[in-house]
């Protein structure tokens, strides 16, 4: 099984790129596949928006802070939240075709800025967390004093 990811990196342009390529390299260990599926692809782009939005949002009013990407191997997010004994038994691995595969992802994209209400005429932009949504199975959004946290959760359906 692959070991959680933790990525901590200043909020700037060229660091979506590196945030890419790492979680790209952490779930390809996760899968086992030497090939990218379209499931990995989809959490390599909703963290990459992510990232993005982070870069683009998070520090408006001060000096650039970090951006920390957390990756770990679970189950399902609905059942995790429930009581201690449904988190004892949430299925971490499934069988597929003989062999073991983690049921999903987790991937935490957290910044130390300040969450902002969108402007009232966003122009082109805005999209962003509608495309995340469109990529992952799960996502929430908290927002508190010392940043913000998208929570990602996917179920891993690469094919063997």
């Amino acid at each position: 099984m692959a070991a959680d990811l933790e990525l901590v990196l200043p909020s700037e342009a060229t660091v979506a790129a590196q945030f890419r390529r790492a979680i790209s390299a952490w779930l390809h260990t996760v899968c086992g596949r030497r090939e990218p599926c379209e499931t990995c692809d989809d959490v390599v782009y909703a963290v990459s928006e992510a990232v993005t939005n982070c870069v683009d949002h998070a520090y408006p009013d001060r000096e650039r802070g970090p951006i920390t990407v957390r990756a770990t191997v679970d189950g399902d997010p609905a059942r995790d939240r429930g009581s201690a004994a449904d988190v004892a038994s949430a299925p971490v691995i499934v069988r597929t075709g003989g062999g073991r595969r983690p049921a999903g992802v987790t991937v935490s994209v957290s910044d130390e800025g300040r969450w902002r209400p969108p402007p009232a005429e966003p122009g082109d932009r805005g999209r962003g967390l509608r495309m995340i949504r469109a990529y992952v199975d799960s996502v929430e959004i908290v927002r508190g004093d010392s940043g913000t946290t998208l929570i990602l959760w996917c179920k891993l359906e690469c094919p063997e």
